[in-house]
Parts: C-alpha cells; structure tokens; sequence
C-alpha cells in the first residue's frame, strides 16, 4: 500500500475518533507509532482468503467487514506491543486502544477485545451482533452476524484451523472444535467436543454433528485454501 493511501486511511481514523471521543496526543503517537504494523497484519489477513471484495493492496473505509478486521488488529497491536516481554501497558495507551475499540464496535456492531488474539487470517461477513471473547481460534476462522464465541463456567472455546460460523451460530464454554469444521446457522454447542470435518447442525443438547469431508472441504475453499 502507498503511503498515500495509508495516510488518507490514518486521517480518516483519526477524525473518527477525535469527533465521538476526543483525540489527544498520545491518541496519535499509539496509533501513528503501531499503525504500519497493524495495515500489514491486515493486508496479509485479506491476501489469505478468496473473496474478491476483500484485496491485499488495500482496506475499504467503507466496508465494515475490512474495517472491523482492521480496527481489531489496530487496536490488538498496541496491546500487544506495548504489554511484550511481561510489561504492563500504560493508561495512556490503554486508553488508545479503548477508542480504536469502540469505533469499531461502533462501526461493525461486532464485539472483539483488544486484548484477545485473533489469528493471523480470518474473515467475517456481517458482522453485526457477534461477540468473540478470549478464546483460542485457528487461522482460517470465518463468522456471520450473530455469531458468539464464548465462556461457560469460567472455559473458552478452542477453535482448530478452518472453523466457519454460520449466522447465528453459538460456540460456548469447554468445547475443543477440530480442524476443517462447519457450525451451520442457529447451531448452539456448549461443553463437547467436535472432531475434525464435521458439519454441526441443532442446538444444545439436541445437537447433531456429521462426518462429511467432501462438502466440508468444499465449502471451506470457498473462503480459503484448504490443506489436502
């Protein structure tokens, strides 16, 4: 990306924020000092999946599924940098990372804290009504609106690689997802374990999970290389 294009996209994130929160100088230094980092972390997210609307020389502004992605790893860089090697973040970049996390709760109606790892690539479409909490999630990870990952009696969910969450799907509490997985829309799974290529349907307890590589495979290459 030119540093053009990245200015314009740092002017506009910083109008955002001064307009609903105020933006004060050390606003600026946190999100200017890890924002390079954070457009990389993106570019390289889009560059690993398949949809045509999501580029890796670019982040629409108007697109709220490559904006929350952005905004996330915005705002988890700077957490991330500045909490490296046991340190513990200051007030000022707490504070940083706060608004770049309500803009973009405010913009995505998707709910993904800072401090929680998302991985390297994943995708979202809708994202509206979704809540990721601190759990373990594997590259390759897609969402719809209304999609929940989260916890149950205190346990996180733990996600493989290439897990896709259909609308209105709910991962909750001690479940250990496996690779190549489909949650289908209005799934609910909570305190069980799903192995890999399996396709889940229902809700909890009443949940039905089906072995069917094939049409998994199928429908993961849809949004991202698969591993044979």
């Amino acid at each position: 990306m030119e540093d053009r294009r990245k200015e314009e996209i740092r002017t506009f994130i910083f109008r955002q924020i001064n307009s609903l929160y105020g933006l004060n100088e050390s606003d600026i230094h946190f999100i200017s000092k890890y924002f390079g980092q954070s457009v990389e972390r993106t570019l390289y997210c889009f560059s690993q999946n398949k949809n045509r609307n999501f580029k890796d020389n670019d982040i629409d502004l108007f697109h709220t599924g490559q904006m929350m992605i952005f905004l996330y790893y915005l705002s988890n860089t700077i957490f991330r940098e500045e909490t490296k090697e046991g340190k513990s973040i200051g007030a000022e970049a707490r504070r940083a990372c706060g608004k770049v996390y309500c803009l973009n709760k405010l913009i995505s109606q998707c709910d993904i804290y800072y401090e929680f790892t998302m991985p390297d690539y994943f995708i979202v479409y809708h994202p509206l009504g979704s809540v990721i909490s601190r759990s373990k999630i594997g590259n390759g990870f897609m969402l719809m609106q209304g999609s929940t990952v989260g916890e149950n009696n205190g346990i996180h969910p733990q996600l493989g690689k290439n897990v896709l969450m259909f609308s209105n799907a709910k991962i909750l509490g001690n479940c250990h997802v496996g690779n190549n997985v489909l949650i289908s829309a209005n799934s609910y799974i909570k305190d069980m374990d799903i192995p890999d290529y399996s396709i889940v349907y229902g809700q909890y307890p009443n949940v039905k999970v089906v072995n069917n590589r094939s049409r998994v495979e199928e429908k993961i290459s849809e949004f991202f290389e698969i591993d044979s």
